[in-house]
């Protein structure tokens, strides 16, 4: 068979490759174009040689060879983009590799005619092409997924081939030496070109249309997996009233349908005019300090806020801001904000940080949305039963706990201490003369002193203990991890603060305000009941001893 019949048989398999490329590439995404350039560059340039005689030399050999050239280029970048390969810079190789082309070229076709050199040229760009193509692909995709095989190994297996082939068709070609007119003649080199550049764009088209249906195939299991996600979410948090537990809950939905790298949800304050991050998704772990508040107009978040949209910025459009520089310093390279909207409206957003600039095919702005909206659903029912919830637990004057939500925070702690014995103490306090307040200067005094003390108490006391109002103008604190030492010192302080404070508090030319304390420590098998009782009575022992001093004393003593 001559080099002219192959020709033939090669054009009309890449002319069918080709056809199909139009129809099956269509649904080949981000990787359609590439396979559809690779199939007609190819077709064009066999073709372009195949009628050689009767054309010029700029179309038959310098264009041909451009042609199929870039056509092996356009493979590897397909098949690169298949499955989500990193792909290499080519921005700046692409001119490069044209002018050496170009130039090698038009040598060796209008200052030196050598058509065997032209063989080695194209060869070696094939074999070059090829050999890059095979790594790529052979070295992973960058998030490869559990449970899925990576597509493109076939793909690597022929462009290592291919690459192969035509190194060792650039060694017969130096090696022998012969002088070539034209690639239509008999040699049997070339024919063997011809059958390997047929039996190639088979498999690659093959290899192709098999990877690409394993892809569909993937791409509807994780839209399965997603929407599986999305029902468990909101079965699971239909009634859920746990805040703590629902932030939980949801950066791991968002997690699981977006495949974010890190993101946040946040609240808006009271007021609206800024937003404040109640929970953050933080597995870049980025320094959170400088986005826990953003006024408005601060971040993209806003801009999805007020528009009540999904909004997508890419890094390299954010605004200079030190957002930017903290995100870009992890890597972040995308960035997409929905509302989270509940019946009373927009009540927040959500953050979503990507590494990978696959934001967009990833983050499905419908799904986004409605993520947004399930979640503000959710979400107003967890904050409005938290509303309800502090207004039983909390006393209306003070803002401090009730006797009822005290106990069971105290029976909580209780229990801890029994499994890890660490200590824990209780001081009950009790404002003195308090009842000569209100006779003289009145209950709105009177009441303005309780909040004096509820903020003095809050204050001195430190962040891991409680505080409440256990009736009347008596207090009680709960001293966690603190021994009778170290709660006769926080109670000292308390002392001493309100004895200060409450000298401004308009009540009257009496003089300073004080408050009495007894302090002990919790012991093994002794019920809560019992060491109430205890703090009670050094509370008295303290107002019998003059007032306005600390009593403390272990249970027994």
């Amino acid at each position: 068979m001559d080099n002219r019949t192959l020709l033939i048989a090669l054009d009309i398999v890449l002319l069918s490759c080709a056809l199909f490329s139009l129809v099956i590439g269509r649904r080949g995404g981000d990787r359609g174009w590439a396979w559809r350039a690779a199939s007609l560059s190819n077709f064009g340039g066999f073709l372009l040689i195949s009628f050689q005689p009767s054309l010029p030399a700029w179309a038959s050999v310098v264009a041909a060879n451009a042609l199929i050239v870039a056509g092996t280029y356009a493979q590897v970048a397909a098949a690169a983009r298949l499955g989500g390969y990193a792909e290499a810079k080519h921005r700046v190789a692409i001119p490069i590799l044209l002018a050496l082309f170009l130039g090698s070229f038009l040598y060796f076709t209008y200052v030196r005619f050598d058509t065997a050199a032209r063989v080695v040229v194209v060869s070696s760009f094939i074999a070059a092409i090829s050999g890059g193509g095979a790594v790529v692909l052979l070295s992973g995709p960058p998030r490869p997924r559990a449970g899925h095989r990576p597509p493109g190994i076939e793909l690597a297996a022929l462009f290592l081939c291919t690459a192969l082939f035509f190194a060792s068709r650039i060694v017969v070609t130096v090696v022998d030496d012969r002088s070539m007119v034209s690639l239509l003649d008999r040699d049997t080199y070339t024919s063997a070109s011809f059958v390997f550049t047929l039996l190639q764009n088979l498999v690659f088209f093959m290899g192709m249309a098999t990877a690409s249906l394993r892809a569909m195939n993937d791409k509807l299991r994780a839209e399965k997996e997603r929407l599986q996600y999305l029902f468990s979410f909101l079965r699971d948090t239909a009634g859920q009233l746990d805040l703590d537990a629902l932030y939980l809950r949801i950066g791991d939905i968002l997690t699981k349908t977006l495949n974010i790298d890190s993101g946040g949800i946040y609240l808006l304050d009271e007021g609206g005019e800024s937003i404040t991050l109640v929970h953050p998704i933080n597995y870049l772990d980025i320094d959170t300090s400088s986005v826990l508040r953003l006024r408005r107009g601060e971040g993209v978040i806003w801009q999805a806020i007020e528009r009540d949209e999904v909004v997508e910025v890419d890094m390299r459009d954010y605004p200079d801001s030190p957002i930017r520089d903290l995100m870009s310093s992890k890597g972040v390279r995308y960035i997409a904000s929905a509302p989270i909207r509940s019946s009373d409206g927009v009540i927040g957003g959500i953050s979503a940080l990507f590494t990978a600039g696959r934001g967009r095919a990833e983050a499905d702005k419908d799904l986004f949305y409605y993520l947004g909206e399930q979640i503000g659903l959710v979400l107003h029912n967890a904050l409005k039963y938290g509303e309800v919830s502090a207004m039983a637990h909390t006393d209306a004057l003070t803002g401090l706990y009730t006797r009822r939500r005290f106990y069971e925070i105290l029976g909580a702690e209780a229990r801890r201490n029994g499994r890890s014995s660490s200590p824990f103490c209780l001081a009950m306090a009790d404002l003195d003369y308090f009842k000569r307040v209100n006779d003289t200067a009145g209950h709105e005094c009177g009441d303005r002193l309780l909040r004096t003390a509820a903020e003095v108490f809050l204050r001195e006391c430190r962040n891991t203990d409680y505080v409440c109002r256990w009736g009347g103008e008596e207090f009680m604190f709960l001293l966690v991890d603190a021994d009778l030492g170290k709660a006769t010192i926080v109670a000292e302080r308390v002392r001493a603060a309100f004895e200060r404070a409450s000298r401004g508090c308009g009540c009257g030319d009496e003089g300073p305000r004080t408050v009495s304390i007894g302090v002990t420590q919790s012991e093994a098998g002794v019920p809560i009941e019992a060491l109430v009782k205890r703090a009670d009575d050094l509370l008295y022992e303290a107002k019998r001893s003059g007032r306005n001093r600390v009593v403390a004393r272990a249970f027994r003593d």
